[in-house]
């Protein structure tokens, strides 16, 4: 594999995380279950100290660290030069020796200065001696780590880098903001994942995968927006658009907004009657029940669609686990106001009936699920 990771987006992170999952089994990412190496992982790294990639891994919490191997090579990248077959012997031995299994080099570039590789037509050589020693060294497993260009979202230099695996995993941030959120796609054989947000703990620097893309977080950016301007009538998509006209909204944000509203039932569609036909978006009857309740006990509508706050990361939710009992008691009421007519709850999983499509409980934990739904219904 190949992961190509934009400037400070976290790539070593993301590689921590996977050597966690191979070395002690689990859900890697929170999602795929991952079964733990028999033998050894390897980290080559050619750009961290000793130090710093020690500090790193000891934050994973990996219970198993005798399955992991770190062999730093900042500044003796040259050491690993696998054209030379001596060089290549000796360190198809070495990783026998440690009995690796999944091999990781971090990465790409650095090791291509080391020994004078022009990366934007020479890398096939160090891919190809790569193959070689994989295959001497038994190693049926390998991921390959090289940085993004500064203006295309693709692995830098030769086209060879992006031939040579059976799956290219890409690590994007949202913006140019170093803070902004990370997100993750992976394409190749048998491969399809498409562009997915990552949650970052940083008090254990795991990630897990969240919800929506970049440009569903625009979409719900506008969600707002898009349900206030159908709030007193049924419009079409290009009148939604253009009443947003003069919004910060762009056009491709209405349009994600639409079709995340439509998906999760906060919308639905009709025929327009009107001359030229068409199809026009209406607010579903679950909304307007919401917003319709939110008006009663506050005298407007919520500040924030439910839809927004119910499609954020559980990781911006603002309610501790201690307020449980509260929360489920204050959604009891708001259910009962708004003419619902029951709210069943059990430990991971409360349902809303007549009213699931607006709030799907089911996908979250249930504190921050009753968290996000408070924050809507009580400005």
């Amino acid at each position: 594999m190949v992961l190509g990771a934009q400037r400070k987006a976290g790539k070593t992170t993301l590689v921590d995380n996977l050597v966690r999952s191979l070395a002690d089994g689990g859900r890697f990412l929170g999602v795929a279950e991952v079964v733990p190496v028999n033998g050894r992982v390897a980290i080559i790294d050619f750009e961290m100290s000793a130090a710093m990639l020690d500090r790193w891994l000891a934050d994973q919490g990996i219970e198993d660290q005798d399955r992991v191997v770190v062999i730093p090579l900042r500044g003796r990248a040259a050491t690993f030069d696998l054209r030379d077959e001596a060089v290549l012997e000796e360190w198809a031995t070495i990783l026998r020796d440690y009995r690796v299994e999944y091999l990781i080099l971090d990465c790409l570039r650095p090791w291509m200065d080391a020994l004078g590789l022009d990366e934007n037509r020479e890398a096939g050589i160090l891919l190809t001696a790569l193959d070689t020693l994989l295959a001497h060294a038994g190693i049926p497993d390998a991921l390959v780590v090289q940085h993004m260009g500064h203006e295309h979202e693709r692995t830098r230099g030769d086209s060879r880098i992006r031939d040579w695996p059976e799956v290219e995993w890409r690590l994007v941030r949202e913006s140019d903001d170093d803070a902004s959120p990370r997100y993750i796609s992976a394409y190749g054989r048998d491969v399809d994942h498409g562009e997915t947000k990552l949650h970052f703990d940083p008090a254990t620097r795991r990630l897990t995968l969240a919800e929506g893309s970049r440009k569903d977080a625009a979409g719900i950016e506008a969600l707002d927006a898009v349900v206030d301007v159908l709030s007193d009538a049924p419009l079409t998509g290009r009148a939604v658009e253009r009443a947003l006209a003069e919004s910060n909204f762009d056009r491709g944000a209405i349009r994600a907004a639409l079709k995340i509203a439509t998906r999760d039932g906060l919308l639905t569609t009709q025929p327009r009657k009107a001359r030229g036909g068409g199809t026009e978006y209406v607010i579903s009857d679950q909304v307007r029940q919401v917003r319709g309740t939110a008006r009663a006990r506050s005298g407007s509508a919520p500040s924030a669609s439910i839809g927004r706050a119910l499609l954020t990361s559980p990781a911006e939710a603002k309610c501790a686990e201690g307020e449980a009992d509260q929360l489920r008691l204050e959604v009891l009421e708001i259910a009962d106001r708004a003419g619902w007519p029951a709210v069943e709850y059990a430990p991971g999983h409360t349902t809303v009936p007549g009213a699931e499509a607006w709030v799907k409980f089911t996908q979250r934990s249930a504190v921050d699920r009753l968290c996000a739904v408070r924050e809507a219904l009580l400005p």
